[in-house]
């Protein structure tokens, strides 16, 4: 696939993006183009210009990473820079060339963060680095292509043939996801946010952003409440936030699934769309809001409204963060990052006094928010002067780059390794005989057949 029109001045990376010879889409448009392949080329792929179709896929990337611009990175044909679409016609486009029964996934799969991973991170980083099976993997389904042939698709536990887009393996209770919830939670939102939340001034060297913590409750103190937490201090004086009187604040993290199609009356309304995708993400929020989910301590009586009561007393504050299976993130995950708030509240049942006081307390002004604009401002005014990048790499410029870069190279990571793990109790079918071969790099990494 030639990735034409919508993605000029990419910098060269041998192991992802290889030239090919130039093509022009659409051709009376831009007479000046660039040419970038993100497969192999070959006959099968130079000899063809590539169609709206594919171009339209290519700027699911382009459109969702802000690339800086490097001298002598693209092959440029002419001198002429081209004329791109605004971002306020690109998505319209995008969801306009997508087929209406896969538009719904468009909301997490144009999330910015996980096209970082495929095309701007540094490589000269060893963990940076996708091996080829989950980079086929990742690109597929940033692209909103099919991972499996119909006809080789695996069979689940629960007896169920998987979608060919992968969607099943969130969706089934008899997968296990804590694989997925543990990476993020280990190898990109404890490590960095403890950089990025010292940067913007929450917390200091002498409070760590931990893991897991365990005597939190006193009736069960083996119970861990808390995925990940830290201690704010607001007064440290590089925080523009009202001073906190929480004692800790911390998250619960969940990994949601795809979020189901809305209804006919929505499908010309892009809005719709990401209203319908929040709102199964605050779904999510709820349900861990009040109910306890299967506790690994043996005897536990307490009720989720036990647990709230008990910290909000303690002065402790518990968000969940709830994470979509292509790295879109729930609204109380995007408030505390970005400072958003939800097109449209929580609201609970007069039974969940405490879940809806916890809810509440999340979305005062004293709850740490917009972290990353924080650190940010806090970093462009005391920047060191020998460290030109924050995350030491001119692809990092900054501690909102840098974060949404970790964190997506961690999604990236998780749910391509959750997507190979053997899910099935049956042997596949056979993907069926024929003469045609898949183009170079897009043999499927579940079969040893070449042709899926």
């Amino acid at each position: 696939m030639v990735l034409d029109y919508f993605m000029p001045k990419l910098p060269t990376t041998s192991s992802l993006l290889q030239s090919a010879p130039s093509t022009t889409w659409p051709p009376t448009h831009h007479p000046s183009h660039f040419s970038v392949s993100v497969l192999p080329s070959g006959p099968s792929l130079s000899s063809q210009c590539p169609t709206k179709s594919q171009a339209t896929n290519a700027s699911i990337i382009s459109s969702t990473a802000h690339l800086p611009i490097v001298p002598g990175t693209a092959s440029v044909s002419t001198p002429a820079t081209p004329q791109l679409p605004s971002s306020t016609t690109r998505h319209p486009l995008i969801y306009n060339e997508t087929p209406t029964h896969l538009r719904h996934i468009l909301p997490g799969a144009l999330s910015s963060h996980t096209s970082y991973p495929l095309i701007q991170m540094s490589r000269s980083n060893a963990k940076h680095r996708l091996n080829n099976f989950d980079f086929t993997i990742m690109l597929k389904r940033k692209l909103v292509l099919p991972l499996y042939h119909p006809a080789s698709a695996p069979v689940c536990k629960c007896g169920t043939t998987h979608d060919i887009y992968g969607h099943h393996h969130f969706r089934c209770t008899r997968i296990s996801k804590k694989f997925v919830h543990d990476y993020i939670n280990t190898q990109a939102l404890q490590p960095v946010l403890q950089q990025v939340l010292r940067t913007a001034g929450i917390t200091d060297n002498s409070s760590p952003v931990q893991t897991e913590v365990p005597h939190h409750i006193q009736q069960q103190p083996l119970l861990r409440p808390f995925d990940i937490e830290y201690q704010p201090n607001h007064a440290l004086g590089d925080s523009n936030l009202p001073p906190s009187h929480f004692a800790i604040c911390g998250a619960d993290i969940t990994i949601d699934h795809c979020p189901d199609p809305p209804s006919a009356s929505a499908l010309e309304d892009i809005s719709l769309y990401t209203a319908n995708a929040e709102r199964c993400l605050q779904t999510a929020e709820k349900r861990k809001f009040t109910t306890m989910g299967n506790s690994t301590v043996t005897g536990n009586t307490m009720t989720r409204e036990d647990v709230l009561h008990t910290l909000s007393t303690n002065a402790k504050l518990l968000q969940i963060w709830a994470i979509c299976p292509y790295g879109g993130m729930g609204p109380m995950l995007r408030r505390f990052l970005f400072g958003d708030d939800p097109i449209r509240p929580l609201s609970f049942t007069p039974n969940k006094p405490h879940a809806a006081k916890m809810y509440l307390e999340s979305l005062q002004s004293s709850a740490p928010h917009g972290i990353l604009p924080l650190a940010n401002a806090s970093w462009s005014s005391s920047r060191p002067a020998h460290q030109k990048f924050y995350g030491h790499s001119y692809t990092a410029p900054t501690p909102r780059i840098h974060f949404l870069q970790q964190f997506g190279l961690a999604c990236t990571k998780a749910f391509a390794i959750h997507l190979r793990r053997p899910t099935r109790t049956q042997q596949a079918p056979q993907a069926s005989s024929g003469t045609a071969r898949a183009p170079p790099g897009l043999s499927s990494p579940f079969s040893t057949d070449p042709r899926v």
